[in-house]
């Protein structure tokens, strides 16, 4: 697993108060919606996720960029993205 990807694993447990460990979601399981490999959130999760994603990587997120969170993988991709505009 990558560094980028353990990182946000890590801050959706934390911020979401998930009784998981990071280790046990999947990078390219759903994040939301009824699906039994995701973690089922919601639109209130995914606000919390923006915040977090800010206060991890300094990465702001518009609403313009609200379909990143569809899994681990593409917040990864979205975060890098960002990352990469800045240096």
């Amino acid at each position: 697993m990558n560094e980028i990807n353990a990182r946000i694993k890590k801050m959706i447990v934390q911020r979401l108060n998930l009784r998981i460990e990071p280790d046990q979601i999947q990078d390219a399981a759903p994040l939301f919606g009824d699906s039994e490999d995701g973690l089922r959130l919601d639109s209130i999760d995914a606000l919390d996720l923006a915040v977090g994603l800010f206060e991890e990587f300094q990465t702001e997120v518009s609403q313009n960029d609200m379909s990143f969170f569809a899994s681990v993988n593409t917040m990864a991709d979205f975060v890098k993205s960002k990352l990469a505009a800045v240096v």
